[in-house]
């Protein structure tokens, strides 16, 4: 035989030996496993397509099924013992589907209470600051809120921020005297520029040319001062007509009085009248404040709170 051929020859038989060994292998293996992907059994009148389950499906998640071993509902049953099933490992942990408790307080509240904790309101004279605070209440619905409302719709804005300015440039007396008082010069001097300044080229404080000289208004009284001289705690009151205080700024109001500007007019008129459109002018900024008063659940108790906190940060928080 050529030597050609002979070469041939044997390379044919080799690949013919290696196909026929490859085949063999693959019909061994398929022997011992089912395809998942691809295989349909059929147990009685109960078909079921095996290509519906995943092949790294727990081994317990059909009823009746025990390791290694599928039960198909029928007569028959179908063994799968493939490396497939057997990577899948155990089965997963069940997550926890219970209801997440959202009742506690939140990160923002836990900080909020760091930064600005509550101090506790003395206020052993509830029953008769609610009784008095009712008795100022009806005072306001019928004396103090129509002049407040018929002030806001009489006089135009542009007039009721002069009229502001004018009130607030005849408290920079009371405000320079409780500064020198507190041990404050450069405040004091700084209000005392004000007042000159306002008095002058402000037309009797109608302009505020001050603040544009970078002059910062503000605003202190007696009741500040006892605070900062030492007496910080003082119980809630609410005083006839003047309405929420405490007993240190009930003191306090009566400290200032010397200090007010219109008491010095000569004229009862012009007293009179300049106290009605300072009552209109502070009750008409206070409207805003009727319906969050309203809709509370307890006013009293909102208008107290509200009162007290303004009042503790004027006295803590001074430049």
């Amino acid at each position: 035989m050529h030597p050609l051929r002979a070469l041939f020859s044997l390379v044919v038989v080799f690949v013919l030996a290696a196909c026929t060994t490859n085949i063999k292998k693959n019909s061994a293996s398929a022997s011992t496993s089912v395809p998942m992907e691809a295989t349909s059994v059929r147990s009685g009148s109960t078909s079921v397509d095996l290509s519906a389950v995943p092949a790294d499906a727990p081994e317990d998640l059909e009823r009746g099924m025990a390791p290694g071993r599928m039960n198909l509902s029928g007569e028959g049953r179908v063994t799968n013992q493939g490396a497939s099933m057997a990577a899948a490992g155990p089965p997963a942990t069940p997550v926890d589907a219970s209801p997440v408790d959202n009742s506690g307080p939140t990160r923002a509240e836990l900080d909020a209470e760091l930064l600005y904790p509550e101090t506790a309101i003395r206020d052993p004279w509830e029953r008769y600051n609610r009784r008095m605070y009712s008795i100022n209440t009806r005072l306001d619905k019928y004396v103090a809120r129509p002049i407040g409302v018929a002030y806001d719709k009489v006089i135009p804005d542009v007039v009721q921020h002069r009229v502001t300015a004018f009130f607030a440039n005849l408290q920079e007396p009371r405000t320079f005297v409780n500064q020198i008082l507190q041990g404050r010069p450069i405040g004091a001097a700084t209000t005392l520029g004000r007042l000159l300044v306002n008095t002058t080229a402000g037309v009797g404080g109608i302009f505020d040319p001050a603040s544009r000289m970078k002059l910062e208004r503000t605003t202190e009284d007696f009741g500040q001062t006892l605070g900062v001289w030492g007496w910080d705690d003082s119980r809630y009151f609410v005083a006839p007509l003047l309405g929420p205080r405490t007993v240190r700024d009930f003191v306090g109001y009566f400290g200032d009085r010397p200090a007010a500007p219109i008491q010095y007019f000569d004229s009862d008129g012009v007293k009179t009248g300049l106290t009605i459109l300072q009552l209109g002018s502070m009750r008409s900024a206070a409207l805003p404040l009727d319906k969050m008063r309203a809709e509370a659940v307890d006013e009293y108790a909102f208008v107290r709170d509200a009162w007290m906190q303004r009042r503790r940060q004027q006295i803590e928080q001074r430049p």
